[in-house]
């Protein structure tokens, strides 16, 4: 069964447990995602509230071993990561049900997660980065941190080289730094020129948007169709003009990026087709330290000039 989305979660509450506040509902879907027991049954048991936090303190690197599998901690990897399916809504390419994602229960959760285990796991992704070019296939669980390491980098602000998938010309892209994390569950609170994420772990087609012109895809493979039913939903804050996205890659996948291909309705990928510029936008995480100011010699092989500190 897929977990809930909000709306499901907030009509339950005002059928059933209409005795929480909605504000309180909110806040705790935002930090465990889509499970009612937490979130509605169990909104005022502070025992069970504090398992999550427990969880991620408690969380090493062998998570990635637990996924799929019960672990004698009364499951905690599956608290921190849960199996999404492709829905009617998504309108993918695929049987519908038929796919198998793996994601971070919430942003809290791959924020909290990521900030733990970045400093070890880093060196680990990059050896996957390798796997993955030799056998095609990525690990989801690397990927989804490798979203969150890159998003703190993007909203840190920085000079990116980058490269046009259409016309292969490389150039550089400026982000200027956030004030904060700027997130949206309607597409009417995305404000021009911040770095806005979706609430949603499994929003279609796009990772980070800096409206009205530019959407960022972060991906730790080199296949990674764009389906189009994402930008429909963002249609009314986008500009007329051409807009760019950018595949958020890690710098071994760099020069091996291709230009993708657009999934969904055959109307809709047409109109986006001639709508959008592909760019490929590496990272070296490598580089990263939790309290190191990153500066990389503009004469070296990679993307970020400069970037402030990574918190």
């Amino acid at each position: 069964m897929p977990v809930w989305k909000f709306e499901e979660i907030d009509k339950c509450r005002e059928k059933l447990f209409n005795d929480l506040d909605k504000k309180q509902v909110m806040d705790l879907y935002l930090k465990w995602g889509g499970i009612p027991r937490f979130i509605l049954e169990n909104a005022n048991d502070k025992t069970e509230q504090k398992k999550l936090d427990d969880a991620i303190s408690i969380c090493t690197e062998d998570i990635i071993k637990y996924i799929g599998e019960g672990d004698t901690q009364e499951d905690t990897s599956h608290k921190l990561v849960h199996i999404v399916t492709n829905l009617p809504e998504d309108r993918t390419e695929y049987p519908l049900y038929s796919e198998k994602i793996i994601k971070f229960a919430s942003r809290y959760v791959g924020e909290k997660v990521t900030s733990k285990l970045e400093k070890t796991l880093r060196y680990r992704l990059i050896s996957e980065m390798n796997v993955a070019l030799k056998f095609g296939k990525s690990n989801q669980v690397f990927g989804n941190l490798f979203e969150e390491v890159a998003h703190r980098l993007l909203r840190n602000g920085g000079v990116f080289k980058v490269r046009s998938l259409d016309t292969k010309v490389e150039g550089t892209y400026r982000i200027n730094p956030q004030n904060g994390t700027y997130m949206f569950f309607d597409v009417n609170e995305i404000e021009n020129g911040k770095y806005y994420q979706p609430y949603e772990v499994n929003f279609s087609s796009i990772d980070a948007i800096i409206a009205p012109s530019s959407l960022f895809q972060m991906t730790t493979s080199l296949n990674h169709n764009t389906n189009v039913a994402g930008l429909e939903k963002l249609d009314s804050k986008l500009s007329t003009n051409r807009i760019n996205l950018y595949y958020v890659v890690l710098t071994v996948l760099f020069n091996r990026f291709q230009k993708q291909d657009f999934v969904g309705d055959i109307q809709e990928q047409y109109k986006w087709k001639y709508h959008i510029n592909q760019y490929v936008l590496g990272i070296d995480i490598s580089s990263i330290g939790p309290k190191t100011d990153l500066i990389i010699d503009p004469g070296s092989d990679f993307n970020v000039i400069r970037s402030r500190n990574v918190r």
